[in-house]
């Protein structure tokens, strides 16, 4: 149940959250901007990064050993960056913040979530969340999906529950 809720969770973030190619956002590879570059350096023309924000609505179980104690969800402001080489997508990164609302409880919490996608040779989803509660509930998770199996691994689990 675990795989199944993780697997349509992120299946909906890759498909529809991060969907605006370069093209759409007047971002050619040779006028990208390369954050951090002193003037010294040569822009590599072969390899760019687009960024954009967005939000939109976000729900997540909320597991503390390897049980679904309650459901979050809520809006967050998404940050999305794509990185590509020699015109495809080889990663991308999504910073999800904001705040969220427990079904059972409606305890509310601020959550900060970062996933990294390994493309595109059937990669990893790499993510680390940290959630907190306004009544003392804390939750890190960090874990991985792999994109061959679609089976979700969680390396580490914190829960602090009030």
């Amino acid at each position: 149940m675990k795989k199944t809720i993780y697997f349509s969770l992120m299946a909906l973030v890759l498909l529809f959250g991060c969907t605006k190619s370069a093209d759409e956002l007047n971002v050619k590879p040779g006028n990208a901007a390369i954050t951090g570059q002193d003037a010294g350096q040569t822009a590599n023309v072969n390899g760019y990064s687009v960024s954009h924000w967005f939000t939109s609505g976000y729900w997540t179980p909320l597991i503390c050993e390897g049980a679904v104690i309650d459901v979050l969800e809520g809006e967050l402001t998404t940050h999305c960056v794509m990185h590509y080489e020699n015109g495809q997508i080889v990663w991308m990164i999504m910073t999800y913040t904001g705040s969220l609302t427990s079904q059972n409880t409606q305890e509310i919490f601020i959550i900060k979530e970062t996933d990294k996608y390994n493309l595109p040779n059937g990669g990893i989803i790499t993510f680390h969340s940290n959630i907190r509660g306004n009544r003392g509930s804390h939750i890190i998770t960090s874990a991985f999906i792999n994109t061959q199996t679609w089976e979700l691994t969680v390396d580490r689990t914190i829960c602090q529950p009030n």
